[in-house]
C-alpha cells in the first residue's frame, strides 16, 4: 500500500514538473513571438520612414522649384506616393532618338530623381507637318500612357512655308483636347521648336506660338533665350544652317537648358 502511494506521489511530481516544464516552453514562444512582432514592427516604421524621408519634400521640392505650380504640384503628389513620375514629349525629329535633346534630357532627369521615381517617354516625328500629325493621331500610344507632365513643341519648323500658322495653332487646339480627354490631369508645357540662323517668318511664327501661350494661360519654356543671338555667326555651331536641325552642341543646349528648369538650376 506505501508502495502505491509512494509511486502516486512521483507519478503526481512527474505530471507537475511535465506541466510546470511545458508551461514554461509555452511562456518562452509567446515571448519569442511577442520580440518578433516587435522587431517586425519597428522594421515596419523605420522602412515607412525612410520613404517619407526621402520623399518630401526639401528633396522635390528643390528639384521642381522652377517649374510652374501646377507641374511641381503634380509630381509632388506622386513622389509621395511612391509613384512614377511620368513625362512625356511630343514635337519634331529631335524630341526622340539617337543624340536628341530627348534622349539627353532623360538622362539627366533620370539622374537627378532616380530612375525608379521618374519615366520620362517622347514621340518625334521628322518631316511631317501639324496637319497630317494631328490626322494621323500617331501619338495616341503616348497619350494613352496618361502622363503627369507634357512637353508639346508645335511643328512650327516642319510647318514652315508649307502650313499657315493659323493652321498650325489648330492642330494644336485638337492635340490639346486629345491630351485632355486621355488625362485631364497632365499637366502641358509649350515650347518652340530650336532657333535658326537669321529667321523671318519663322521668327513671327514662334511669337505667334508665344502668344497664343499667353492667351490660354498657359505655360511657355522660353528656351530660345539659352542659345546665341539668332543673328549671329555663333548660333551655326548650334544649327545646321542647310536642315535647320540642331547640332550635337545644339541638342545638348537644349537638353541641358530643359533639364536645369526641371531640376531646380
Amino acid at each position: 500500500m506505501k508502495k502505491k502511494k509512494v509511486l502516486y506521489v512521483l507519478i503526481f511530481i512527474i505530471c507537475l514538473g511535465s506541466l510546470g516544464y511545458g508551461n514554461i516552453q509555452y511562456k518562452l514562444k509567446l515571448e519569442d513571438k511577442a520580440e518578433a512582432a516587435k522587431k517586425d514592427l519597428e522594421d515596419q516604421r523605420a522602412a515607412s520612414k525612410e520613404r517619407k524621408e526621402s520623399s518630401t519634400m526639401p528633396g522635390v521640392s528643390a528639384l521642381t522649384k522652377n517649374l510652374p505650380e501646377n507641374a511641381q504640384e503634380v509630381i509632388a503628389e506622386r513622389w509621395k506616393a511612391a509613384e512614377t513620375v511620368k513625362v512625356g514629349a511630343i514635337g519634331s525629329e529631335t524630341t526622340s532618338g539617337e543624340d536628341s535633346w530627348g534622349t539627353l534630357f532623360q538622362q539627366k532627369l533620370q539622374a537627378a530623381y532616380g530612375k525608379e521615381h521618374i519615366e520620362f517617354l517622347s514621340k518625334g516625328f521628322k518631316n511631317e507637318w501639324s496637319i497630317t500629325v494631328i490626322k494621323d493621331k500617331k501619338y495616341q500610344p503616348l497619350l494613352d500612357q496618361r502622363l503627369d507632365v507634357l512637353l508639346i513643341e508645335p511643328f512650327l519648323l516642319n510647318d514652315n512655308g508649307k502650313i499657315n500658322i493659323r493652321d498650325t495653332l489648330a492642330s494644336l487646339d485638337i492635340l490639346l483636347a486629345d491630351v485632355k480627354r486621355a488625362n485631364p490631369e497632365t499637366v502641358v508645357l509649350l515650347q518652340p521648336p530650336n532657333p535658326i540662323y537669321k529667321p523671318r517668318f519663322y521668327l513671327d511664327q514662334v511669337n505667334q506660338l508665344k502668344r497664343y501661350a499667353n492667351e490660354k494661360g498657359m505655360a511657355y519654356i522660353d528656351h530660345w533665350s539659352a542659345w546665341p543671338d539668332q543673328e549671329s555667326e555663333e548660333l551655326k555651331m548650334y544649327v545646321n544652317t542647310e536642315n535647320h536641325q540642331p547640332t550635337k552642341k545644339g541638342e545638348q543646349l537644349w537638353a541641358d537648358d530643359l533639364a536645369d528648369l526641371f531640376t531646380g538650376k
